[in-house]
């Protein structure tokens, strides 16, 4: 409906007397200029075409619509938005996915996981709910905590960890935290290791080049801890990096005739540094004696001096010659050293036993010899004799150690010798007093 005009001028309103637009006279251009109220609502709106873009509104005069008499395409711009043509369609159809921060697309994944949650499911299901589904198998649960009870071995696979039975590990476990082995049990007695076994293995060398050298194997390394204090000043007594706190106990029903802390049952042992020892240490020990003369040997079998410097060239039995046992042992070696020698030959050490109870003017047991050749160039030469056998004598027995020539090497000179004997102190003559007829 239009209103009366005012002067030339008129409004267009609708039924319901809401302005459309103001129309005024014509501008210069010839032009009847509008101006709108509100939103223009029509089933087509036309532009003229323009040879030329008009000018860009300025600042709060609204934006133009044009179409160009170039490409007939229609055109917006204001004085804050360039021009741009508003005619052709948006082809922009590239999304991204959603995330947490920004919405986009569902991927595949989003959809595969909404779409196996059952119908009904809800995200406030109760203990008692998910009891009731009677789960019986999951799938890999690559992270979380577990907060239910403890799983049943029986639950889990050969490569977890189990409380019970027996698992053989082949990859290598480090523990932060120090181990505890405890646990009464009864067992088959054996030498095996009750609570520990370190099971006879091949370890093969694969670096070290052929024909080379590999400074250090150990099998089994405990390092040196480092010990701290968190207050200032602190002193520990005694500190050990392996401490064994004694040897088996024989407990109800049970003897135990010898009882070890510690068992090394073959193989040598080396210690670093010193040895400190509270108890009685018995073993293998070595003492050198001293059994030098000045004779002229001949070709007369001597018998050399454990004590003194009068050797004997009749008897073994002689008591300079002669030294009574308190262990078994042996005699390891034999060093000679003679001050001039005038012709060549061969020189023979002998050790010579005789046992409790017998006779010591009857002949005694040669127990081993050793020879070594002697030229006559080799005065003041050493002659080391070096001795084989595991043992000589028994606890008791007399020992006599002679010497002799198959040629007059010299006329009378200096004989220095020195003997290594090696006494086994656990092979004792006893720990009592008593009188003995035999060896024990």
């Amino acid at each position: 409906m239009k209103s009366p005009k005012v002067k030339g001028i008129g409004e267009v309103v609708t039924e319901y007397g809401a302005k459309v637009m103001k129309i005024f006279k014509k501008g210069l251009l010839g032009r009847s200029l509008f101006d709108f109220y509100g939103d223009v609502k029509a089933q087509t709106f036309r532009t003229k075409e323009s040879a030329s873009a008009p000018s860009t509104p300025t600042d709060g005069a609204g934006g133009i619509m044009y179409t160009k008499s170039a490409d007939g395409k229609l055109y917006y711009k204001s004085n804050e938005v360039s021009e741009v043509e508003i005619s052709a369609p948006d082809t922009n159809t590239t999304y991204s996915e959603a995330t947490g921060s920004a919405e986009g697309l569902m991927s595949i994944a989003h959809h595969d996981k909404l779409d196996g949650i059952e119908t009904g499911a809800t995200a406030d299901q109760t203990q008692a709910d998910i009891n009731g589904l009677a789960i019986t198998t999951v799938g890999t649960i690559s992270s979380g905590t577990w907060q239910g009870t403890a799983i049943a071995s029986a639950y889990l696979d050969s490569d977890t960890a189990h409380l019970s039975g027996a698992q053989s590990f082949t990859g290598q476990k480090t523990f932060d935290a120090g181990i505890i082995l405890d646990g009464n049990r009864s067992v088959a007695a054996s030498g095996d290791g009750v609570a520990m076994h370190l099971d006879a293995m091949d370890i093969t060398n694969a670096t070290t080049s052929a024909s080379g050298t590999a400074s250090l194997y150990n099998h089994v390394v405990l390092e040196n801890p480092r010990v701290l204090a968190l207050n200032s000043s602190v002193t520990t007594t005694d500190a050990s990096t392996l401490y064994i706190k004694g040897a088996p106990v024989a407990s109800t029903n049970q003897t135990i005739t010898n009882a070890y802390a510690l068992n090394v049952a073959g193989g040598n042992s080396k210690f670093g540094g010193n040895i400190s020892s509270t108890g009685t240490i018995t073993g293998k020990m070595k003492q050198m004696f001293h059994l030098s003369f000045h004779d002229d040997l001949g070709t007369t079998k001597h018998w050399m001096p454990w004590g003194g410097t009068l050797e004997q060239s009749g008897n073994a039995y002689q008591e300079e010659v002669a030294m009574s046992m308190p262990y078994g042992g042996r005699i390891v070696s034999c060093l000679v050293r003679t001050q001039a020698i005038n012709s060549s030959g061969t020189l023979t050490i002998g050790i010579e036993t005789k046992e409790p109870g017998a006779l010591v003017g009857s002949s005694w047991t040669s127990e081993e010899t050793e020879n070594l050749s002697v030229g006559s160039t080799d005065a003041n030469h050493a002659f080391h004799f070096v001795f084989d056998n595991a043992s000589h004598f028994e606890p008791g027995d007399l020992v006599a150690m002679s010497i002799q020539s198959n040629s007059d090497l010299s006329n009378s000179t200096y004989w220095y010798v020195t003997t290594v004997v090696e006494f086994d102190l656990n092979d004792p003559l006893g720990t009592t007093s008593a009188e003995y007829d035999s060896n024990p």
